[in-house]
């Protein structure tokens, strides 16, 4: 793990109560949640960078079989205690290690911890990992850049992250064989690291 990946890692280590106070109960991407669900043709879902969990029990609530994968071993260890029901395993999303495919991939909140270098590399493998037609739902930061910004919580710590416009991510996407189903900014809560959010909900092509 490099020490971009490390410096996010750890400062989720650090605030994942206080993030748990906070967002534990934040359902206001339900509404991009839902399309997404509908869109699957299949009940297989991965939750990539899963967190707290809470989305991952949201999304089995509503019949789905969801994996949900992260790397913070505090975030982890919440989500295993609210959510004793579902899987929830401590992986890299560069490496994911899963002998099997889904209809759908959820990344929430994840991708933008990522390098863009790195979002190129793990793309295609996230193509491998759906079925037929699977789906795919990112929700990210926008704005511009790779930067180490103060942490949601506690500003005497800090993480990195990679921004986005939503041309430059649309455009990455197609470029990885993802057809654009839908798009759309959103506003960012109070506390989050951007004050506004970009919606992506593509499809395998």
């Amino acid at each position: 793990m490099d020490d971009k990946n490390k410096l996010a890692i750890d400062t989720y280590n650090l605030i994942a109560s206080e993030y748990d106070n906070e967002f534990g109960t934040d359902y206001s991407d339900a509404p991009y949640i839902d399309k997404f669900l509908e869109s699957l043709n299949g009940k297989e879902i991965l939750d990539i960078g899963c967190g707290l969990g809470n989305l991952t029990n949201y999304m089995n609530e509503h019949g789905f079989n969801v994996i949900g994968i992260d790397l913070s071993d505090e975030m982890l260890k919440i989500a295993k205690s609210k959510y004793k029901h579902i899987t929830f395993k401590k992986m890299d999303m560069r490496e994911i290690n899963i002998d099997k495919q889904f209809d759908g991939i959820s990344l929430l909140y994840s991708l933008f911890h990522l390098t863009k270098m790195e979002v190129e590399i793990v793309l295609p493998k996230y193509y491998n990992l759906l079925k037929e037609n699977g789906k795919m739902l990112v929700i990210l930061q926008d704005g511009d850049g790779e930067k180490v910004v103060k942490a949601p919580l506690n500003k005497n710590l800090s993480m990195f992250v990679n921004y986005y416009n939503l041309e430059e991510i649309t455009n990455i996407l197609k470029k990885h064989n993802f057809n654009i189903i839908y798009s759309t900014y959103k506003k960012g809560t109070e506390g989050s690291l951007s004050n506004k959010k970009i919606v992506i909900l593509c499809e395998k092509l």
